[in-house]
C-alpha cells in the first residue's frame, strides 16, 4: 500500500514541471513577487523551442493541486511583447529582438493577448534591475535547473514597453 501511494505521488508530481507545484509558503512568496502591474518574462529555457514573452501581471493566485500539500500559482496576465523568433534550446543569445505580442487566434484578438495559466517558477523571470530579469525560482532560493538564469531586455524592448497601454487595475 505504501509503495502504491509513493508511486501515485511520484506520478502526480511528475505532471508538474520543476517548480510548478510547491509548498503553500513558497507559493505565497511567489504571489508576493507577482503583484498586479508587475512586468515578468515567460521563457522555458528547457523546452525544445519557445518564444520569450513579456507579460504584465493582472493577478496571481495560490491554488491547491490534486495532491495534498502542493500548491501552484495561477497567473492572469497580458502578453505585451514576444520574441520575433522562437528560441531553440541551447541557442539563447542576447539581445533578443522583440515585437508587440500578436493574438494567437483571430476570432477574439483582445482576449488572445491574455494568459491564464499555472506558472513554473523555473520559467518565469522577475525584474531585479532596470532591464534585468532573473529566474523566479532562484530569486526565491529554490533549486532548479535552467539554461538561462537571467534575461536582459534590450533598449528597443524597453521602448516598446513604455508605449504599451497601462491597465486599469481594480474595479471599473
Amino acid at each position: 500500500m505504501r509503495l502504491l501511494l509513493l508511486l501515485l505521488l511520484a506520478l502526480a508530481t511528475a505532471r508538474a514541471d520543476q517548480l510548478q507545484w510547491n509548498s503553500r509558503a513558497d507559493t505565497d512568496r511567489a504571489v508576493e513577487r507577482l503583484q498586479p502591474g508587475t512586468i515578468v518574462i515567460s521563457y522555458c529555457s528547457e523546452a525544445n523551442t519557445d518564444h520569450v514573452e513579456v507579460w504584465r501581471v493582472i493577478a496571481a493566485v495560490p491554488t491547491p493541486t490534486v495532491v495534498d500539500g502542493y500548491w501552484e500559482t495561477q497567473v492572469f496576465a497580458k502578453r505585451l511583447l514576444s520574441s520575433k523568433e522562437p528560441v531553440v534550446r541551447g541557442t539563447y543569445r542576447e539581445p533578443i529582438a522583440f515585437a508587440p505580442a500578436k493574438p494567437k487566434r483571430s476570432r477574439h484578438p483582445s482576449s488572445d493577448l491574455h494568459v491564464l495559466a499555472p506558472v513554473d517558477f523555473a520559467y518565469v523571470y522577475v525584474q531585479v534591475n532596470h532591464n534585468v530579469f532573473a529566474c523566479l525560482g532562484q530569486t526565491l532560493g529554490l533549486p532548479c535547473e535552467v539554461s538561462v538564469e537571467s534575461i536582459r531586455l534590450p533598449p528597443a524592448a524597453l521602448r516598446l514597453l513604455a508605449q504599451a497601454p497601462k491597465p486599469r487595475l481594480g474595479p471599473r
